[in-house]
């Protein structure tokens, strides 16, 4: 059975290659300010390679991700391979192996998600410079929530920014989920009256990554404190 983070890593890869393919990689991408096109595409490629050798080093502790500067002309090319080597590994490596991740489980398997969920993201952004955006599945945008509850205490730590002291609750038509005030894990189920996003999972996401999107929001600046970096 495919792994539905690894399909979603190659559906959004082909996204990224056909976008590339009519865009201009010094066009600006307004939802990361200080970004072009190249930028957006070598930051991202340079997360697979990152990854992909973490896993196929069984690395244990953290390591410096290293960003390189690639030709303009090899570009797309450069990507689509990255994309593609990222898969392999994920695919050919236990998901039960361990590895150093920044989810806190140090198993392989959770940077399936973790890096199905950067690159929808990005692949949102560059979709949006270019004048097209392809919608975020649903199911996938659940998934990518779910995960947050183990992503952002980290995410947190490593910009240096403090947890918001408030909870803030996410509510789709399927499912709802707390962001905790201090400690930044999520809790499922029923939530208390708090501030909330309300909508579509693909815009509460969207809205928590400070992209734009059409969810309903409460308490815009409690949002602001809780909005996740580029």
């Amino acid at each position: 059975m495919a792994d539905p983070f690894i399909e979603s890593l190659k559906e959004d890869g082909e996204l990224i290659d056909a976008a590339l393919a009519t865009t201009r990689y010094s066009v600006a991408i307004p939802t990361c300010p200080g970004w072009t096109v190249q930028d957006l595409i070598e930051h991202l490629g340079s997360e697979h390679l990152w990854v992909a050798d973490l896993i196929t080093n069984r690395v244990q502790v953290a390591t410096r991700r290293v960003q390189p500067t690639i030709e303009t002309e090899s570009l797309r090319d450069w990507y689509r391979e990255t994309n593609k080597r990222l898969r392999n590994v994920l695919m050919e490596t236990s998901p039960n192996t361990r590895v150093w991740n920044v989810n806190g489980d140090d198993i392989a398997g959770s940077w399936r998600r973790r890096q199905a969920h950067e690159t929808a993201i990005h692949r949102f952004d560059l979709e949006y410079a270019a004048g097209r955006v392809n919608d975020i599945d649903e199911i996938l945008a659940e998934a990518f929530l779910d995960e947050l509850g183990s992503f952002l205490p980290f995410l947190h730590k490593f910009l240096g920014l403090a947890i918001p002291d408030e909870d803030l609750v996410l509510s789709s038509s399927e499912a709802s989920w707390t962001l905790e005030a201090g400690v930044g894990t999520i809790r499922n189920g029923p939530p208390l009256p708090s501030a909330h996003i309300a909508g579509a999972a693909s815009s509460i996401l969207l809205a928590l990554w400070d992209r734009p999107h059409d969810a309903e929001i409460n308490r815009p600046a409690l949002l602001s404190r809780w909005q996740l970096a580029k």
